[in-house]
């Protein structure tokens, strides 16, 4: 009944969230770069504006059609001195492959692992139901210096960038 619900929310609009007010992101667990080097994604978003992505793996289809318009516009990006670092529970050596055979521009984009669903968890992308079931959702954040600048959690993949760009140029170093 609670999976119902849920579900229901979703389709309603309910639960889909786009928030523009920063707030603090606390800490993170790390995630698995695809050469199984630990990343701490709160740490980079320091450096320079981080989209954060959290994806439902390589099977996911929306998941790799988003995946393949952000790096179309690696250049944006890159002219926005924005990285990107998305994390599914997918492990390193498939983040790896999903990098070579969708020829992810690794300057822009990392592709990371997850594999225990920690951080999923601690943004809330993973539930665990009450009947023990997993919920699962996708989520699309713009991290910058441990703020969360925007933030979006829905049942699909985020496909349209527009506003995506509109914060970056607006927080652009």
């Amino acid at each position: 009944m609670t999976r119902f619900i849920l579900v229901a929310c979703l389709f309603a609009g309910l639960c889909i969230s786009n928030t523009y007010a920063q707030r603090a992101v606390g800490s993170l667990p790390p995630v698995l770069s695809a050469d199984s080097i630990s990343v701490d994604i709160v740490k980079r978003s320091y450096d320079q504006p981080l989209i954060v992505i959290r994806f439902l793996g390589s099977l996911c289809s929306h998941c790799m059609q988003q995946l393949v318009a952000l790096n179309e516009k690696a250049s944006t990006f890159t002219d926005l001195n924005t990285r990107i670092i998305a994390f599914s529970n997918n492990p390193p050596s498939k983040c790896a492959e999903v990098m070579h055979d969708y020829h992810i521009d690794t300057s822009v984009i990392d592709i990371c692992s997850d594999t225990d669903n920690a951080c999923s968890r601690a943004l809330g992308t993973t539930i665990t139901e009450k009947d023990s079931s997993t919920t699962d959702l996708h989520a699309f954040l713009i991290l910058d210096k441990g703020q969360v600048v925007l933030e979006h959690y829905s049942a699909t993949p985020l496909m349209s960038f527009a506003s995506v760009l509109d914060v970056l140029k607006r927080i652009r170093r």
